[in-house]
């Protein structure tokens, strides 16, 4: 496997898992159906992009990336220290575009450096990130 389709796969994998975080630690404060029911779908297809990177590295032989705890204790103290006062709906709704824009921006800054993947790494991450972009979409109807 090439540098490039590795390093990109693994961001894929991290991208996704740090997602993944968010939306089950702020699952927790969310009182709107909707919006929860638009959370758990979009966790569905966050573990499917996941799954397939974490698949294609293994096939190849390359290391499957682990989430740093402190990255993940610092997105998890982030999430409850803005929840604190507010929980309404259209504020975790801009905290979750906040993410999203935040993961679109590393997918397409990783993917403008990391140019020599494979169709299929180019698809995937390609994938991702429209997937987050339309997750902003929907969140901008819960602001």
């Amino acid at each position: 496997m090439k540098s490039d389709d590795a390093k990109v796969l693994q961001e894929i994998q991290k991208n996704s898992s740090m997602a993944l975080t968010a939306i089950n630690t702020i699952s927790e404060y969310v009182h709107d159906a909707s919006l929860s029911r638009t959370l758990y779908g979009q966790s569905r297809k966050l573990e499917d992009i996941r799954n397939r990177a974490v698949e294609k590295l293994l096939k190849e032989g390359e290391e499957v990336q682990k989430n740093s705890a402190v990255s993940e204790m610092m997105l998890n103290g982030g999430i409850h220290m803005n929840t604190m006062m507010n929980t309404s709906t259209g504020h975790i709704a801009e905290l979750m575009i906040k993410g999203n824009q935040r993961g679109i921006t590393d997918m397409w800054k990783l993917m403008n450096h990391h140019v020599m993947t494979d169709k299929q790494t180019a698809e995937l991450a390609n994938e991702l990130a429209d997937f987050e972009a339309d997750c902003l979409e929907q969140f901008r109807g819960f602001l």
